[in-house]
């Protein structure tokens, strides 16, 4: 069947022509120029139409397949029985329009007012609350549509309505599925993001054909419930899907929308788990409803044993073994403790009823079981004695007390005896030996025994001795203190700890102390006290006006002390020992070096101490110190030679430290003055020489050989004063012209030098000349 669509408007434009007398009542909805307001579809035109005030929507067909009509028919009394909230009944008019003449099928349903549920998710994205709501209300939903075997066929956000309340509602039931469609060929295969990818494949229409849709759908809200930005990365708003696409299926794992949602929450990671299951089917008939699988793979555990182990009857403050089983993966808190196991210990803490609570949870749900375990309380027993610590061979007595609350029956045993008490009672005693008495109480249970003892020492007291080798000491000298106690459980040597009962110790006191031994035994501590008295140590005040002595001068040193703390003194002078008073002085002429002893012996009388006081007896240093000559001319050396007696230290200036005795060879360029420094035991002194320079010969030139100077020369010498400066004689020899020191005749020289010029000196200048003539 096929209607012109425009010509099925104009039927409908016409009141006679309507053949439904429900809807020819009413007024039809029109647009602003005055036509019919219509919602055209692939088979079908919907007009809105209020009657009697409220608005229905009038549906025409203006082309059908096969046996839609009677299955449209079929499906208008489905509906009615089924009674499913989500879905909108219709009635079915055989004879609802007459179009060109003839009457075609028509149906009328309640107009429902409200957005589509894409628009519906867009506009509420940033409400959890809302999102949440809706998952469960599509949930619900899909539910309903399973228990009655029911599947719309073209599920997506174009035939999901939400109202004003947020109620879900179907529509557009041209594919719809229902157990009497058994059979039918599946012709609408919906929008292809919604769709398995084996949906166009399918031919039969089954209940099988929406679980795909419903995964998609329910995992869409649930993702812009948790992450709401997802609305706009993927462009809810204006695309024809939701956060799915048919070319993520081709590999879901790699899509981006699988990426962003398995991190979200728990839940994704098990919708997620089913869409791939879903993506290995190779066809819908292999699928099983997706509600069904997430409730098999969210389950609560199931906790299948929860019970308590014990001994025998129970008491406050047992500890009893709890243990359960649980099936399925579950975290296990008992009484909102976190345990690892499948058991573990509590302990019961009050009297009568103790209750356990086991929870089983996992991500999703949890499950909880109690048991309770029953206590008695335990017996209160006070068990005492008046005193617990006797003295041996004495005949002391003391009074044992019991008291017992919570108890059946009381016996009270000792030394082998066993006696039936009443609850609260009390006895005296009197043990020869350390004796215990034991009280035990039979539990309100008639079973379980409790006991409590109580012993009571019998001891001998406690002997002790403690002395010390001497009562009376130097400051700083040692003694020893002794000790021996018996009968002692701990004996203390104070400022020292603990020590055996037996010992002694080496102690050096500085001052007068009480030294303390405690010693404790079963009666309590006692201290026994040992004085040591300090005598001071003798003190030395030694000093001597001189420490060194001059023996060239003979003198005298004066020694003085002062020494306290003593009863004797004696001074020791090399060996000869004479008793002093304890304070004085002496002058002595020492001869050598001596060590001045002074003994004494201390106030303890036994003790003796010594002292030295060092006196030192030295000569003066005795130098010499000479050079060959006292004037020289270049690269003639003189020799300087030294001798040192009693010195400590010899330098000779330039040339550093040398030995007491001695001589060096050098070579002057110029008048030079040579210092030997020399160090005593007294002072430091200086010995100095000075050797003068002579000037060298000048040659101006040789013509002739050299002759023999043996022969007679013509010579005049003028010679200064020795004492001034010393002038160079002239020389005048034949064929030559040059100066030269003469070599004179010493006898004349000597007669017409100065007398103060010695023999030496001209001794000395007649050797230089010597050296010289022996060089030309």
């Amino acid at each position: 069947m096929v209607i012109d669509i425009q010509d099925l408007i104009n039927s409908v434009s016409v009141p006679a022509l309507i053949k439904d007398d429900f809807i020819r009542q009413g007024d039809f909805l029109r647009l602003k120029n005055g036509d019919l307001q219509a919602y055209v579809g692939g088979f079908s035109v919907v007009f809105p139409v209020e009657v009697a005030g409220k608005k229905w929507a009038f549906r025409c067909w203006h082309r059908t397949l096969d046996d839609a009509i009677e299955k449209i028919k079929l499906l208008s009394t489905e509906l009615k029985h089924a009674n499913v909230p989500y879905l909108i009944d219709y009635d079915f008019i055989e004879s609802g329009v007459t179009v060109g003449g003839r009457n075609y099928p028509t149906t009328r349903m309640k107009w429902i007012e409200g957005t589509t549920i894409k628009d519906y998710i867009f506009e509420n994205r940033n409400s959890k609350t809302k999102m949440l709501d809706l998952a469960n209300q599509f949930m619900k939903l899909v539910k309903d549509m399973h228990s009655h075997k029911f599947a719309h066929g073209d599920l997506q956000h174009g035939n999901i309505i939400v109202n004003e309340k947020g109620n879900l509602f179907l529509v557009d039931y041209d594919s719809f599925y229902c157990p009497k469609f058994a059979g039918a060929k599946d012709i609408i295969t919906g929008l292809k993001d919604y769709q398995h990818p084996a949906r166009n494949r399918n031919t039969i229409l089954s209940e099988k054909v929406d679980y795909f849709s419903e995964l998609i759908i329910y995992t869409s809200i649930l993702g812009i419930a948790y992450k709401s930005t997802l609305a706009e990365k993927y462009n809810v708003e204006d695309s024809e899907h939701m956060l799915f696409e048919a070319k993520d299926f081709e590999n879901i794992l790699q899509s981006a929308i699988y990426q962003d949602l398995k991190g979200l929450d728990p839940i994704f990671s098990v919708l997620l788990k089913i869409l791939e299951i879903y993506l290995t089917k190779r066809n819908i008939d292999e699928l099983d409803p997706f509600d069904v699988i997430l409730e098999q793979m969210t389950k609560a555990p199931e906790i299948k044993s929860f019970t308590y182990t014990s001994s025998g009857s129970l008491y406050v403050g047992d500890k009893i073994k709890l243990s359960w089983h649980v099936d399925g993966i579950a975290n296990c808190f008992i009484d909102g403790k976190s345990v690892k196991q499948n058991s573990c210990e509590r302990t019961l803490s009050k009297i009568g009823n103790n209750s356990f609570t086991l929870k089983a949870s996992n991500d999703f749900k949890e499950a909880r079981k109690t048991l309770e375990a029953i206590a008695y309380a335990i017996p209160d027993i006070k068990l005492s004695a008046s005193i617990v610590t006797l003295h041996k061979n004495k005949g002391e007595k003391t009074l044992v007390k019991w008291n017992v609350d919570n108890g059946h029956k009381v016996s009270l045993c000792y030394n082998g005896i066993t006696e039936d008490v009443a609850l609260t009672g009390s006895k005296h005693f009197s043990p020869d030996e350390t004796t215990t008495y034991k009280l035990v109480v039979v539990g309100l249970d008639r079973k379980k025994i409790f006991e409590k003892e109580i012993t009571i020492g019998v001891y001998s007291e406690a002997k002790v001795s403690f002395s010390a080798d001497k009562e009376i000491v130097l400051r700083k000298r040692p003694i020893q203190l002794s000790w021996n106690a018996e009968n002692v459980s701990k004996v203390e040597l104070l400022g020292f700890g603990v020590v055996h009962s037996k010992d002694s110790k080496i102690v050096s006191p500085e001052i007068d102390l009480i030294y303390t031994l405690r010693v404790s035994d079963p009666f309590g501590s006692k201290e026994y006290k040992l004085p040591i008295k300090t005598l001071p140590l003798p003190t030395f005040k030694l000093k001597a006006d001189k420490n060194k002595i001059n023996k060239d001068k003979s003198e005298k040193a004066t020694i003085s002390w002062d020494i306290q703390n003593v009863s004797s003194v004696s001074i020791d002078l090399n060996g000869n020992i004479e008793s002093i008073k304890n304070k004085g002085s002496k002058k002595i002429a020492f001869q050598e070096s001596t060590n001045v002893v002074f003994k004494c012996i201390a106030l303890d009388g036994e003790s003796s101490f010594e002292e030295s006081l060092p006196i030192s007896v030295f000569n003066e240093a005795k130098v010499f110190f000479n050079s060959d000559r006292k004037y020289t001319i270049p690269e003639v050396p003189i020799e300087l030679s030294w001798d040192v007696k009693h010195s400590k230290d010899v330098e000779l200036k330039g040339y550093g430290k040398v030995s007491p005795k001695g001589s060096k060879q050098i070579k002057i360029k110029e008048k030079s003055v040579f210092t030997l420094i020399v160090t005593d035991e007294f002072s430091t002194q200086e010995k100095k020489i000075e050797v003068k320079m002579l000037p060298l010969p000048t040659v101006k030139s040789i013509s002739v050989p050299i002759p023999e100077l043996n022969k007679p020369l013509n010579v005049t010498i003028n010679v200064p004063k020795p004492d001034t400066q010393f002038k160079i004689p002239q020389i005048n020899i034949p064929n030559v012209d040059f100066k030269i020191p003469e070599f004179p005749n010493m006898d004349d020289i000597y007669e017409t030098v100065s007398k103060k010029t010695t023999p030496s000196l001209l001794s000395e200048i007649k050797n230089l000349f010597a050296h010289y003539l022996k060089k030309i």
